[in-house]
């Protein structure tokens, strides 16, 4: 069962831990969630202020309902890796989410990209759909060792 959900373990890593462990950078940074990675897909993408400012708002919606999902203590444990930097994958594992955490954790997850997805254009998605190939290379390993068509 645990192989069944591996392959989301480094996603959610990276989406809350994107911002848990920002949490004093936020009062310094306008931005909000991570700085670079804004500014870098505002720029990339040429995002209006309105747009850069409701994606902060679903990021920031996310993460709190994220962080909602987790116990006390994975919370704890999550807030002490982040000061550490250490690998997002170990940290995820090292949170022992039970399947339900899991499967709130991808939907909240899963709903955040559509909301942010429908703050795009056309034009917009469509070059985050090219940079996203030519960062992968156009393919994608799965879990397993296959490759397969992203």
């Amino acid at each position: 069962m645990i192989k069944k959900f591996a392959f989301l373990l480094p996603g959610v890593a990276a989406f809350v831990l994107a911002g848990a462990p920002m949490l004093s950078v936020q009062a310094q940074a306008p931005s909000g969630g991570t700085p670079r990675t804004e500014r870098r897909m505002g720029n990339k993408l040429n995002l209006s202020d309105t747009q850069k400012a409701q994606m902060k708002q679903i990021r920031e919606s996310a993460k709190s309902q994220m962080r909602a999902v987790l116990t006390a203590d994975q919370q704890a444990r999550l807030d002490a890796a982040g000061q550490q930097k250490g690998k997002r994958g170990e940290v995820m594992q090292s949170l022992n989410l039970s399947d339900d955490q899991k499967a709130r954790i991808r939907s909240i997850m899963q709903t955040s990209r559509q909301q942010m997805d429908a703050l795009l254009t056309a034009e917009q998605r469509a070059l985050r759909d090219q940079m996203k190939n030519n960062r992968r290379g156009g393919q994608r390993q799965s879990y397993w060792g296959s490759q397969r068509r992203v």
